[in-house]
């Protein structure tokens, strides 16, 4: 009986998949200054990429001698892209000249950038596999 429980298990597991949770490391490396705060933001969705709605999940980090990590865990296997701005001036939004256009740092995993405005989904993304990966963003101002 306790073979048949165990087979069954296995059996289980092979089709469904174990799904092993990741970790996501961030470095943020080009910070000007250690004011504010960095906030950086995680997306699985081209569709929802740069939309609150759209967050996995946001962390919000101090830099120390202009350096930061941000660290994201219990995170699925698969595609995902990073946002990060910083806040300098800690009022909790991107601030932007009448414009548009940012007047604080802000930065894209795969350094991706758009033309005429934010980068795609697709340039920032990066595939993310158990158990850890690390990857590096820099600020641009």
């Amino acid at each position: 009986m306790f073979r048949a429980i165990l087979l069954n298990l296995v059996m289980y597991l092979v089709l469904t998949g174990l799904s092993e949770a990741a970790e996501l490391e961030i470095a943020i490396v080009g910070i000007k200054l250690d004011q504010g705060a960095l906030m950086i933001a995680l997306f699985d969705d081209e569709k929802t990429f740069l939309k609150e709605e759209g967050r996995i999940q946001e962390i919000r980090v101090k830099s120390k001698n202009l350096e930061a990590t941000a660290n994201f865990t219990n995170l699925e296997t698969g595609t995902y892209a990073v946002a990060i701005y910083h806040d300098e001036n800690d009022n909790g939004e991107m601030d932007t000249n009448m414009l548009g256009i940012p007047t604080e740092g802000y930065g894209f995993s795969n350094e991706a950038q758009g033309f005429m405005g934010p980068p795609k989904f697709k340039d920032a993304a990066f595939t993310l596999e158990a158990p850890k990966r690390k990857i590096t963003v820099k600020v641009q101002y």
